[in-house]
């Protein structure tokens, strides 16, 4: 008798802890969701802010062998710059690394965010202003210093 109730409280416990992880991941699932809804939001906000009559708009081609295209956003007054690339993949040992070129001189923007097959970046700061070239490559996970990768994304963007 004593064997078949330590039984049933073992089975029930085991039932009850099933259904509180089971409660647990449908929250952590709703919040990740939550993140990258919040994420897209954000990048959608944005891209309505940049959308003026001083930004520059820029069509992303596909460099071979590698991805898709996409649009680069750029404010050269205030110094901002946004970029939206499809086709894109995520790395487990890389990063993609944002640079930005004027004549020989290379400065980082930052690392390309990329959620399933899209990346963003968003770059506020003084290099857009004066920026000719926006190269994007793969670079060692952290960074480098000079862009040691093959480029994944190539934008002439020329003042007019």
């Amino acid at each position: 008798k004593r064997a078949a109730a330590n039984r049933r409280y073992a089975l029930q416990a085991i039932a009850g802890a099933a259904l509180l992880a089971l409660f647990v991941g449908l929250f952590a699932w709703k919040g990740a969701a939550g993140k990258e809804e919040t994420f897209d939001h954000a990048v959608n906000q944005r891209i309505a802010h940049m959308q003026s009559a001083d930004t520059e708009r820029y069509a992303i081609q596909p460099v071979e062998p590698f991805y898709g295209s996409g649009s680069v956003w750029l404010k050269r007054g205030s110094g901002e710059m946004l970029i939206v690339v499809n086709g894109l993949y995520s790395l487990k040992e890389k990063d993609y690394q944002v640079w930005l070129q004027d004549e020989d001189q290379l400065s980082s923007a930052g690392f390309m965010l990329v959620q399933g097959t899209q990346g963003r970046s968003y770059y506020y700061g003084f290099g857009a202003k004066k920026a000719k070239r926006i190269v994007v490559s793969m670079e060692p996970k952290g960074g480098s210093l000079r862009p040691t990768g093959p480029e994944a994304v190539l934008v002439d963007i020329e003042k007019e």
